[in-house]
């Protein structure tokens, strides 16, 4: 009896598809460029990514033809510029049935004028063509047009992470929105443990995965922006983590002052942040060791997913 992978490797030769790597193969059926990806081993399982052109017609029109092609362990489906088609056993199917299904697949396309043309799918030289895997997708193309589509994107992608004028001066407010966020996260605490009057709290797993909880969530809510403000503006240069840390640390320091200004205006009546500036210092040195944790715990959340959203570089998908 043959193993999962020489199964899979039978279906490759008799589809007379070349190996791309250790999971993908390439080939065409009916002159339409088509990848095969391993799903499993264990049953063996893969998926074709059939290449359509969904500028031919509506997909949603040739989406209902594919349905009577599915089977229990087989899922075909029109999605953007492909059409798949999942084997999640292939022990239950032979390889003549397999190659049956995508001939009908390629029928469904070219019928509904969604098949890709013979070619280079850019250009149309048939002379240059050659099949390939580009990011994922099975498709036809001279080497030109891989060097043109190559340079669109690098063109693109620098207009979209260029810094922006705009960002620049928007980082003072991504700065208050920070601090704001620091001083309301610990205020809430505050007046929360004041409302159901706890003196102390307990550590133990359940506080210590509340804490998390609150911590994390704050962390994302204020750095991701935060840090999107960052990517765009010119202050990023190309530290992006050293200057998300230098960003939040000014950011937290500003809203431990304006928490010091809140806890004197619940406590005196009085919001005066020179004052608070003054006891910030006073303030920080009674924490408990606890208390300092936390307070870190919650800088390095907001510092984390700041410089990750700072450090993403927005990517195109290239034109093949």
């Amino acid at each position: 009896m043959l193993t999962s992978a020489e199964r899979i490797e039978g279906l490759r030769s008799e589809l007379e598809f070349e190996v791309v790597d250790d999971d993908t193969a390439m080939g065409e059926i009916r002159e339409i460029p088509i990848a095969m990806s391993v799903l499993g081993i264990d049953p063996p399982a893969v998926m074709f990514r059939v290449r359509a052109d969904t500028d031919g017609a509506e997909s949603e029109s040739v989406a209902s033809a594919f349905e009577g092609l599915s089977a229990a362990n087989v899922r075909v489906s029109l999605e953007n510029d492909s059409a798949w088609l999942s084997f999640y056993d292939l022990r239950e199917l032979d390889n003549a049935a397999i190659r049956s299904l995508l001939e009908k697949t390629a029928d469904v396309l070219d019928a509904s004028g969604l098949a890709a043309g013979p070619g280079c799918l850019r250009c149309g030289n048939l002379d240059r063509a050659q099949l390939m895997c580009v990011e994922g997708r099975p498709t036809r193309l001279c080497p030109d047009c891989l060097t043109e589509a190559v340079e669109e994107q690098q063109e693109l992608e620098a207009e979209h992470n260029r810094s922006s004028l705009a960002a620049t001066l928007g980082l003072p407010g991504a700065g208050l929105f920070v601090a704001a966020g620091w001083a309301g996260f610990w205020t809430l605490l505050d007046l929360a443990l004041e409302h159901w009057r706890i003196q102390v709290v307990e550590i133990n797993y359940l506080t210590m995965l509340l804490m998390f909880m609150g911590v994390a969530a704050c962390g994302y809510a204020l750095g991701w922006p935060a840090g999107v403000t960052l990517r765009q503006s010119i202050a990023l240069g190309k530290a992006p983590v050293a200057a998300s840390a230098v960003f939040v640390t000014a950011a937290a320091i500003g809203g431990e002052i304006l928490y010091v200004g809140l806890y004197l205006l619940r406590l005196l009546g009085l919001f005066d942040l020179g004052v608070a500036a003054q006891l910030v210092g006073q303030v920080v040195a009674q924490y408990s060791g606890f208390w300092i944790f936390c307070k870190l715990a919650l800088l390095a959340a907001i510092g984390f997913f700041c410089a990750e959203s700072a450090s993403e570089r927005r990517t195109v998908r290239l034109q093949v």
